[in-house]
């Protein structure tokens, strides 16, 4: 029969052990997440025409490992190089010495004023109502490209209609008609 003594040396033990193998599976945790990210989000060194790109694979990131906002600014840190890189090291590190978690919702504005092609409603307006439909391209192909443009020209569709019918005039004034 072991003795009180034993006992502890055998809980402390199996403590030792359940740390070790709780750290090796963060490692791996760790490693697998590397992985992961490097597949959906391609690298950004900050030219502007893949910014758009580059956020969205973000937010698919995102969607597809149910991560939270605050674990979204280390995927954006973790898939660019270059000055966003030096950014979002900065903004992380601002963010700890303050104690506040970091927010996909916070630090997106601050990215597109200084990556993004489109950094400004009145700019991505002035794109839309000039946007045309490609002579190769299907009619769903350009009005997905309009929606597009539309979601940086109305970040917040308070009036709707109004928006609505925008949309429309810019859609049928760029859409080709094949008779």
């Amino acid at each position: 029969m072991a003795t009180q003594e034993q006992i502890e040396q055998m809980l402390v033990e199996q403590q030792r052990q359940m740390t070790s193998v709780t750290n090796q599976l963060t490692g791996l945790t760790s490693a697998v997440y590397t992985q992961s990210v490097a597949q959906i989000v391609k690298n950004f060194d900050g030219e502007p025409k893949q910014y758009k790109d580059w956020i969205k694979a973000i937010e698919k990131y995102r969607t597809l490992t149910r991560l939270g906002d605050g674990d979204i600014p280390r995927v954006a840190y973790q898939s660019c190089t270059g000055p966003v890189g030096d950014f979002i090291r900065r903004y992380l590190a601002e963010k700890e010495e303050a104690r506040e978690d970091p927010s996909l919702v916070e630090l997106k504005p601050s990215l597109t004023r200084r990556f993004a092609e489109i950094n400004d409603q009145h700019q991505a307006f002035a794109i839309l109502r000039k946007t045309k439909q490609k002579h190769n391209e299907s009619v769903q192909l350009y009005s997905e490209r309009l929606l597009n443009l539309a979601e940086d020209a109305y970040p917040q569709a308070g009036a709707r209609p109004v928006v609505e019918q925008q949309m429309m005039n810019v859609f049928l004034t760029g859409c080709i008609l094949t008779i």
